[in-house]
């Protein structure tokens, strides 16, 4: 899902998204390729946001599991788009949760602002 705002002024162009992503690969790589379709030279400049529910980087997923391919889709989108990480302040992850069978804690870092 994606909410979107576009501000235009006679000095520049914005536009802010704010997304929120589907859990599976197959529905975000179509996600990832409608963004880029849709905000290449939409606007100067361009604020997105949300829960991505993707990592950039393994380190990003605390079991470390993550699709090579499901990242480099979404790594892809970010450089088409020339966007920017605006890292977060604070905590190190934005999501947690546990694998009740396995006794295990997961802990996330699924959303994020590009600019």
């Amino acid at each position: 899902m994606i909410l979107s705002c576009r501000f235009s002024s006679l000095i520049f162009n914005s536009l802010i998204a704010v997304i929120y992503a589907p859990c599976y690969e197959k529905e975000q790589q179509c996600l990832w390729e409608s963004i880029t379709h849709g905000l290449s030279n939409l606007a100067e400049h361009v604020l997105i946001m949300g829960d991505f529910n993707q990592v950039l980087d393994r380190w990003e997923r605390s079991s470390g599991n993550a699709s090579s391919s499901s990242i480099r889709n979404f790594k892809k989108m970010v450089d088409d788009l020339a966007l920017v990480d605006l890292d977060l302040c604070g905590r190190k992850f934005t999501w947690h949760g546990v694998i009740l069978f396995l006794r295990v804690q997961l802990i996330e870092l699924l959303d994020a602002t590009f600019s």
